[in-house]
This record gives structure tokens, sequence and C-alpha cells, in this order.
């Protein structure tokens, strides 16, 4: 940095297309895992060949409702929140041991 200038930050950022393109890949390739490994057993159970293989895709949805939501936050609201979250993560960790 140059004494005295001051870096600007855009608060605008293109999404990675590469990065966005691999994570539906595997998304899609998630999903069609769960199903091909379990249709047998969710036709025996429930009747029909895609109960896991939908509720895997309803938490994919989920997820990327979830990624969209973050993507447009502008995360440094949580700072004034940031000690406190720290210290509930501590104690819940200390909780499992």
């Amino acid at each position: 940095m140059i004494k005295g200038r001051k870096i600007r930050f855009s608060s605008y950022h293109a999404p990675d297309t590469l990065l966005i393109g691999g994570l539906l890949a595997l998304l899609a390739f998630g999903v069609l895992m769960v199903y091909d490994s379990s249709v047998v057993t969710s036709l025996n159970l429930f009747g029909g060949q895609y109960h896991y293989a939908l509720r895997q895709l309803i938490w994919v949805v989920f997820g990327i409702a979830a990624a969209l939501f973050l993507y447009f936050f502008d995360y440094h609201k949580l700072k004034k929140f940031a000690l406190p979250l720290l210290l509930l993560t501590t104690i819940l960790l200390v909780l499992v041991l």
C-alpha cells in the first residue's frame, strides 16, 4: 500500500461461475447417488422409488436458498455479534466433551 492511499473495496463481486458450476454438478451427482443407493429400500418401505431422493432434493433447495441469502447479505453487520457468538460456540463445544 502506498503511504497515504487507502484501498477501496467494492461491495459487489461477480460470482465465480466455475465454482458455482462445480457446486451444482456435485449437488446433482449427490442427489443421483442418493437415488441410486436407496431406490430399492424406498420402494419397499414407502411404495415409491423417489422418497429419499426427493427428501435430499428438498434439502438441496433449502441449501441453495440459504446460500443465495448469504451471498446478498452484508456480513459486516454481524460484527457486533462476533464476541457473543464466539462465547456461545465455545460453551457449546465444551458441553460436548
